[in-house]
C-alpha cells in the first residue's frame, strides 16, 4: 500500500521537520524518545533555541521541565556516540626524544657536543 504523502516530510526538509516533531512531543508530553539516526547536533541546537524562546514566560515551566529532559538525553547520546579517548603513550625513559631536522628536510642536524654546537 502507498504510505500517505500528505503528512509526510518533505525530502529537503526532513531533518529539521523530524526534529521539529521530537521536540514538540518532549514539550506538550515529555516523551524524550527519538531515532538514533536524527541530527543530534540539529535536535540539540533546535532544542536549546526552543527552550530560550519559552523562558520570556514563566507559564512554560513544565515544558522548558520537558525540554530539559529531553536535553540530557540528547547529551547522553552525543556521549554515547563518541569514541573513547586515545590512550596515553607511556613516556620514554630519559625524556623526550629530540625531532632530527634532517629527517624533516631542513638539512643535516648540527652537531652537539655538552650542549654546545660544535663546528
Amino acid at each position: 500500500e502507498i504510505p500517505d504523502l500528505e503528512n509526510a516530510f518533505s525530502v529537503t526538509t526532513a531533518s529539521y521537520d523530524y526534529c521539529e516533531s521530537v521536540i514538540e512531543k518532549a514539550a506538550e508530553k515529555g516523551e524524550v524518545d527519538f531515532l538514533p539516526l536524527a541530527d543530534m547536533e540539529m535536535l540539540f541546537r533546535e532544542t536549546v533555541r526552543w527552550m530560550l524562546r519559552l523562558t520570556a514566560d514563566d507559564e512554560n515551566k513544565k515544558y522548558i521541565a520537558n525540554l530539559k529532559k529531553l536535553l540530557d538525553k540528547i547529551m547522553e547520546e552525543q556521549a554515547a556516540s563518541e569514541p573513547p579517548p586515545e590512550p596515553m603513550v607511556p613516556p620514554i625513559p630519559g625524556g623526550i626524544p629530540s625531532v632530527n631536522p634532517a629527517m624533516m628536510g631542513a638539512g643535516p642536524a648540527p652537531m652537539i657536543q655538552g650542549g654546545n654546537p660544535i663546528g
